[in-house]
């Protein structure tokens, strides 16, 4: 199950006239877990220069599959630019956590935070956004928010046990990975 790419391909900063091109998917009313934990990132290798030399998209939803993505615009090329001559990727992801957690912001050895939104999202028995709030921010302001989130389809909840309203969190995190020098 794959989540629209239009919602990561929106966490890019580009200006509104630039194009942004990403791989079609079959389904698009995709619904996405509103009881699991799951991410998703879109990946841009970048080459020596600062050019976008590939784009990758991953999810949690389907492991180990890699979609191909183009990406293009003023934005990408500045913030290639903009970044030490060690960066070789820039990382836009979201992650999901079912429970308010404020802690979903850790990265790996070798990657620099760039920016970082936590939301705290109200969602109903139906999959529906309800409410929305950023509950935390660092660094650049990711172009996603309480607008994008809100627009998102989440599974409706089963059971008559299930809560009325879920609190959960949607952590989204722009990142880039350095390679050492030698």
């Amino acid at each position: 199950m794959l989540a629209p790419l239009t919602a990561l391909a929106a966490l890019i900063p580009f200006a509104a006239s630039a194009p942004a091109t990403i791989p079609s998917l079959p389904d698009s009313e995709t619904q996405l877990s509103a009881s699991a934990p799951w991410w998703e990132k879109l990946v841009l290798i970048m080459d020596d220069a600062g050019e976008t030399r590939a784009c990758q998209f991953e999810t949690s939803m389907e492991p180990g599959q890699r979609l191909p993505c183009d990406v293009e615009g003023p934005a990408v090329a500045e913030a290639g630019a903009a970044l030490p001559e060690q960066v070789t990727q820039i990382t836009f992801e979201r992650r999901f956590s079912p429970t308010a957690n404020m802690a979903d912001g850790e990265l790996k050895a070798g990657d620099k935070m760039l920016g970082k939104s936590v939301l705290a999202l109200a969602i109903d028995a139906g999959g529906r956004v309800t409410g929305c709030k950023v509950v935390a921010t660092g660094g650049m302001k990711p172009d996603y928010g309480c607008k994008e989130a809100a627009a998102e389809k989440f599974e409706a909840s089963a059971g008559s046990e299930a809560p009325p309203t879920r609190v959960a969190s949607l952590t989204i995190l722009v990142y880039a990975h350095e390679e050492d020098q030698v």
